[in-house]
C-alpha cells in the first residue's frame, strides 16, 4: 500500500449531491422492481391481523433458509385466525445455534426481540433495540464512536485496532467493527441477544455474547409495504418494502427502502453557520434474491447501501470546575483561558444551556457510507446440510468537528477521516438431529482493512487559547497567532486483522430428558498496524511561540510500522441441560473465549502492543412456561472472569501537562457476577406483556494503575488501584417491560396502545471514574397509539420516544486545562404519526 498517497483520493460524496442522483436512482430501481414483479403478480393474496407480541414474529411459521427453504419462503406470508383465538407463545423460534429451535428448548441465556415490535415501536436503530433488553447498553453518537456492551463490558470506540468483546452478526455476517451496525433497519425479523462467550457455533471468536439480527427474507407470496411518519423537529420517515415472485417457484426478490429527515434537538447560534445539531439525515436500502432451483440447493443475495450526513458527534461541556478538589490554587481552565483579554471577555456556554444551544464555526455534517454484499448458499446431501456464507463490507467516514466549543479560529478542522473493508467466508455442515448424536462443524476466514487519518488544523486564535499563562504574558497578539496558525497535525493508523478458525459443536442425548453440549473452536489470528505522525504549516517561530506549538504538535515521530503479532487461541464450551419435563428446562454452562491482541504505539512512538484478552464464563438457569404456554419466565446466574479486558483509556499526556489521550490498553481484571429475568406473558389474546431485568456486579478485579481523575491534582506519573470498584459505564441494575393491548372497536377496526420503558441505575460514564462524570438512575418510556384494520392493510399510531422528555447523558468526559466535563445526552422526547399500509 501507498500510505503517502491512500488518502489524497476524494471518496467522500457530499450528502447534496448523494441527494440528487443516489436516492433518485435508488427510488427509481426500487419502483422499477416493484413495477416488473407486480406484473407478474396482479392479485396479491390477503394479509390477516394477529396479536402484537414480542414473541410472535411477524412471519410464522418462521420460513429458513435450509432444504425447506422453498416451501416455507412460498407460503410464510399466509396467515390464519387461529392467532386471533390463543395467546400462548408456541411460536417464538430462534436460530442462537444455527438450527431452528423452540427458545424454551435452547440452554443458553438470550433475549429475543421481534420484528413486529420494533415496526410497532419504530424502534430502527441499536440504541433503541439495547432499550428492549437487559443488561444490553449500546452507545453510538456515530458509525466510529459505536460501542455494544454486554452486562457492563464491550464499550469501545474510536479505535479500529480494537475487536469487540460483543458480535455483532446480521444474516450470518459478523461485522468486524460495531460502526458498521450504524444504521436504521427497516425489515427486521428478529433480534437475538446471546450472553456469554461465543464461537464454537457463531462465526468470529467473541468473549462476551453476540447480537444476531436477522431480516425478513424474500417470499413467493407478493406484499407491498408503504410507511410514512412525521414527528417532532420537522422529523419525516419514509420506508418503502416490497417481495414477491420474479419466476414461480424458482426465484423471489426482497427490496426495501428508506429516508428519514429532520431537524436536531441543539440550535447552532453562530449565524453564518447556523442550522441544528443531534439531527437525523439517513438513506439506505437492501435488494435480495431468493434462488432455489431444486429442494436440496438454494440460495440468498444481499445487497444494501446506507448513507447519512449528520450534524453529531458533539458533546458540549457542562461543567468546568475552577479549583481542583484536592489542594492547589485557581487551575487554568477552559473558562479561563476564554476570559482572556484576547478573546473580548467571551463567556462560554456551558452548563444546561448546552442542551439547547452551541457556538461553532467550523464543525460540519459527519458523511457516513457503507455497503455490502453476501451469499448463503445451502445444499442438501441427504440429510445433511452444508452453508457457505460469502460477504464483503466497506465503510467510510469523514468527520470535521470543532471541539473548542466557540465561534473563535481554534481549530479550523479537528476530526478522522477513515474506511474499513472487510472480506469473511464461512462453511458450515450440519448434521441431522438423531436419537443419540447432532453435530455442526465449519470453518471461518475473514480480513478486516482499516485506513484512518486524524487531523487537526489550527487557526489564528489558537495560541492566544492554548499558551500557558506564562506564555501568554509573554507573547504579543501577533505572536500568539503565529505561533499555531496553519499548523497541520495528522497521524495515519492503518490496522489489519486476518483470522481463520475451524469450530465444532455437539449435543449427546444422553437419555429423552438429558443432553450435554460441546464446542470447541481453534482460531489462529495475525494484527499489524502502520503509523505515521505528521505536522506540517505555521510560519517560523521561535522562544515562548515556538514552545506553544511544539506541546501542540507533541513527538512528531514519522513513519512507524511494528511487527505483527500472532496469536493462537482454544474456544470451547460444556453445556449440560435437562428437560426437567415439558415445560421447564434447566441448563448450565462453562465456556471460555478469546479475542486477539492488537498492535498500538503511544503519544511518543513507542510500541505499546495489548494482549488478547480472555474470558471464563459459567452460567445456571432455567426456562420455564406456564399457564399453557402463555407466561414464559426465565433466570440464570452468572459468573464471568476477564483476563486483560481490552479498554480505551484516558491517559495523562506526557508532552501536553494537563491534558489527557486516549489510549488502548488493558485492564488485568474484571469480574461480572449477577442474575438476569427476561420473560413474555400473554393473558388474554388481546394483551401481551414482555419484561426483562438484570443485577450486575461488574467490578475491577486486578487494575492497580489506572489513570487517576483529575479532580486529585496528582502528577502524571501517579497511578490509582480501581480494584473492587464497579466498571465505567456499568449499571448495577438495568430492567425494562413493555405492555401491548388491543382491542376490537368495530367490525372492521383494531384499537391498540402499547408503552415501554426502560430503567438504568447510577453509573460512571469516564474511565477515570471521575466525581464529575456520574449519570444518575434514570427511566425512558416510549409508547404509543393507533388503529388498525382486522385485514391488517392500514394501521395508524401516534408514539411517542422518551415520553417524559428524561435528561440523560449517554457518554462523559472529564475535564482537562483546556477541556470541561463533556457530555453526550440521550434523544429528548420526540412525538409523531405514523401510517402504514400493506397490501
Amino acid at each position: 500500500m501507498n500510505h503517502v498517497n491512500h488518502f489524497n483520493r476524494n471518496h467522500h460524496q457530499p450528502l447534496t449531491i448523494y441527494k440528487r442522483s443516489k436516492i433518485s436512482s435508488a427510488i427509481a430501481a426500487f419502483l422499477a422492481s416493484i413495477s416488473v414483479v407486480a406484473a407478474f403478480n396482479l392479485h396479491a393474496e390477503e394479509v390477516t391481523a394477529e396479536p402484537s407480541t414480542a414473541a410472535v414474529t411477524d412471519e410464522s411459521p418462521k420460513e429458513s433458509i435450509s432444504n425447506d427453504a422453498a416451501t416455507a419462503s412460498k407460503t410464510e406470508e399466509v396467515k390464519t385466525e387461529t392467532a386471533e383465538s390463543s395467546n400462548t407463545l408456541d411460536s417464538v423460534v430462534v436460530t442462537s445455534r444455527k438450527r431452528e429451535e423452540f427458545v424454551q428448548d435452547v440452554p443458553i441465556p438470550e433475549t429475543v426481540l421481534s420484528g413486529k415490535v420494533l415496526e410497532r415501536d419504530n424502534a430502527v436503530t441499536m440504541i433503541e433495540f439495547a432499550q428492549k433488553a437487559p443488561n444490553l447498553l449500546i452507545s453510538a453518537s456515530n458509525s466510529r464512536q459505536t460501542s455494544v456492551a454486554l452486562r457492563g463490558l464491550g464499550k469501545n470506540s474510536g479505535n479500529e485496532a480494537i475487536q469487540g468483546s460483543v458480535g455483532i452478526i446480521i444474516d450470518g455476517v459478523v461485522l468486524s467493527q460495531a460502526g458498521m451496525s450504524y444504521s436504521s433497519f427497516v425489515d427486521v425479523d428478529q433480534i437475538e441477544v446471546l450472553r456469554g462467550p461465543q464461537g464454537t457455533l457463531q462465526g468470529k471468536n467473541t468473549t462476551l455474547g453476540a447480537l444476531n439480527i436477522t431480516t425478513k427474507k424474500p417470499s413467493f407470496t407478493p406484499q407491498y409495504t408503504v410507511e410514512a411518519g412525521y414527528g417532532s423537529r420537522n422529523t419525516f420517515d419514509g420506508k418503502l418494502t416490497a417481495t414477491g415472485p420474479i419466476v414461480d417457484d424458482l426465484l423471489a426478490y426482497r427490496a426495501s427502502f428508506y429516508a428519514t429527515d429532520g431537524d436536531g434537538q441543539i440550535e447552532n447560534i453562530y449565524k453564518p453557520l447556523g442550522g441544528t445539531w443531534q439531527g437525523p439525515e439517513r438513506v439506505g436500502g437492501r435488494f435480495q434474491l431468493l434462488f432455489t432451483p431444486r429442494e436440496d440447493l438454494n440460495a440468498r443475495i444481499i445487497l444494501d447501501y446506507d448513507a447519512s450526513a449528520e450534524h453529531t458527534n458533539l458533546s458540549p461541556y457542562i461543567a468546568d470546575p475552577r479549583f481542583f478538589d484536592v489542594g492547589g490554587p485557581a487551575r487554568t481552565s477552559y473558562s479561563s483561558r476564554l476570559a482572556r483579554s484576547y478573546f473580548g471577555g467571551y463567556q462560554p456556554l456551558i452548563g444546561s444551556v448546552t442542551r439547547e444551544k452551541v457556538d461553532l464555526n467550523s464543525a460540519q455534517s459527519l458523511p457516513i457510507h457503507q455497503s455490502g454484499v453476501s451469499a448463503e448458499i445451502n445444499k442438501s446431501f441427504g440429510e445433511y446440510t452444508l452453508t457457505s456464507i460469502s460477504a464483503y463490507r466497506y465503510n467510510d467516514f469523514n468527520f470535521r468537528n470543532d471541539f473548542d466549543y466557540t465561534h473563535f479560529d481554534i481549530q479550523h478542522l479537528s476530526g478522522t477521516i477513515g474506511d474499513t473493508r472487510q472480506y469473511s467466508q464461512e462453511f458450515r455442515l450440519a448434521s441431522p438431529i438423531g436419537p443419540a448424536i447432532d453435530y455442526q462443524v465449519g470453518l471461518f476466514a475473514m480480513k478486516s482493512e482499516s485506513n484512518t487519518l486524524s487531523r487537526t488544523q489550527f487557526g489564528r486564535d489558537a495560541g492566544a487559547f492554548y499558551a500557558s499563562n506564562a506564555q501568554y504574558a509573554a507573547l504579543t497578539p501577533a505572536q500568539l497567532q503565529a505561533s499555531l496558525d496553519g499548523v497541520y497535525n495528522k497521524t495515519e493508523v492503518d490496522p489489519t486483522s486476518e483470522s481463520i478458525a475451524a469450530f465444532g459443536q455437539a449435543n449427546w442425548h444422553i437419555t429423552d430428558k438429558a443432553t450435554l453440549t460441546v464446542g470447541l473452536r481453534e482460531t489462529y489470528e495475525v494484527v499489524g498496524n502502520y503509523y505515521n505522525k505528521t505536522s506540517t504549516g505555521g510560519a517560523p517561530v521561535a522562544g515562548a511561540a515556538l514552545a506553544i506549538r511544539n506541546t501542540q504538535q507533541g513527538v512528531v515521530y514519522g513513519a512507524v510500522n511494528p511487527d505483527d503479532q500472532s496469536n493462537t487461541s482454544l474456544s470451547w464450551l460444556v453445556n449440560p441441560s435437562y428437560q426437567l419435563n415439558k415445560d421447564v428446562l434447566l441448563y448450565a454452562s462453562a465456556s471460555h473465549g478469546t479475542k486477539s491482541g492488537a498492535v498500538q504505539v503511544d503519544n511518543l512512538g513507542n510500541v505499546a502492543n495489548v494482549d488478547p484478552e480472555d474470558s471464563l464464563d459459567f452460567e445456571l438457569g432455567f426456562k420455564s412456561s406456564w399457564l399453557n404456554r402463555s407466561l414464559f419466565f426465565n433466570a440464570n446466574l452468572y459468573q464471568t472472569e476477564i483476563t486483560d479486558y481490552q479498554t480505551t483509556a484516558q491517559v495523562a499526556s506526557t508532552t501536553n501537562p494537563g491534558t489527557y489521550v486516549s489510549q488502548l490498553t488493558n485492564v488485568g481484571g474484571v469480574r461480572l457476577q449477577g442474575l438476569e429475568i427476561d420473560g413474555a406473558w400473554n393473558p388474554t389474546n388481546r394483551l401481551s406483556i414482555t419484561y426483562g431485568a438484570a443485577y450486575n456486579y461488574a467490578t475491577y478485579s486486578d487494575y492497580r494503575n489506572a489513570t487517576c481523575p483529575v479532580e486529585l491534582n496528582v502528577s502524571s506519573s501517579t497511578v490509582c488501584n480501581f480494584n473492587g470498584k464497579q466498571v465505567a459505564a456499568a449499571p448495577r441494575v438495568t430492567a425494562n417491560i413493555g405492555i401491548d393491548y388491543r382491542q376490537p372497536i368495530s367490525d372492521k377496526l383494531i384499537g391498540h396502545i402499547f408503552l415501554n420503558n426502560v430503567y438504568r441505575s447510577r453509573a460512571n460514564l469516564a474511565p477515570t471514574l471521575s466525581a464529575y462524570t456520574w449519570q444518575e438512575a434514570y427511566n425512558i418510556t416510549n409508547g404509543g397509539i393507533g388503529v388498525s384494520t382486522r385485514d391488517n392493510k392500514y394501521e395508524f399510531n401516534v408514539v411517542a420516544k422518551n415520553l417524559f422528555d428524561t435528561k440523560y447523558a449517554v457518554n462523559k468526559g472529564q475535564y482537562s486545562s483546556t477541556a470541561g466535563v463533556s457530555e453526550f445526552w440521550g434523544d429528548e422526547r420526540y412525538v409523531g404519526v405514523v401510517f402504514r399500509s400493506k397490501f
